[in-house]
């Protein structure tokens, strides 16, 4: 998921609990929510991210919904740098399948699953993000 931060948003806790119950109401499952933590519309202040990020985690593991981060060392210290101990989604588009170059950050030894390349579908407009996991 991509946060919403601007003054218009619904609070996290809805955002979340939207988009639970539309998982749910759709009859789909899916293992983990990943919240992404990008350059995109975050706040300079890492206080306020920090925050955010704590109330969608905990808005969702209160609804049962396991939860993730989804980001890379440079998006995390600029926006979050904190450190928290859920599964990471280590997004590195350098084409390799591994954790060979990981670098520890935000708490993770390593990353749960490796964004490690994208395909690009110049028919339809869908993108897909290749990860791999081990």
């Amino acid at each position: 998921m991509y946060p919403c931060f601007y003054n218009q948003c619904p609070p996290p806790e809805t955002q979340i609990s939207t988009i639970v119950d539309n998982i749910k109401n759709n009859n789909l499952t899916i293992n983990t929510l990943w919240i992404v933590v990008d350059s995109s519309n975050w706040s300079y202040n890492t206080t306020i991210n920090q925050k955010l990020i704590n109330t969608l985690v905990l808005s969702a593991q209160s609804l049962g919904q396991n939860v993730g981060i989804f980001t890379n060392i440079y998006g995390w210290q600029r926006i979050a740098y904190f450190k928290i101990f859920i599964p990471l989604r280590w997004d590195e588009l350098n084409g390799i399948q591994n954790y060979a170059n990981f670098q520890e950050f935000g708490g993770w030894t390593k990353p749960s699953m490796h964004l490690y390349t994208f395909l690009i579908d110049r028919g339809c407009g869908t993108d897909i993000d290749i990860s791999w996991s081990y």
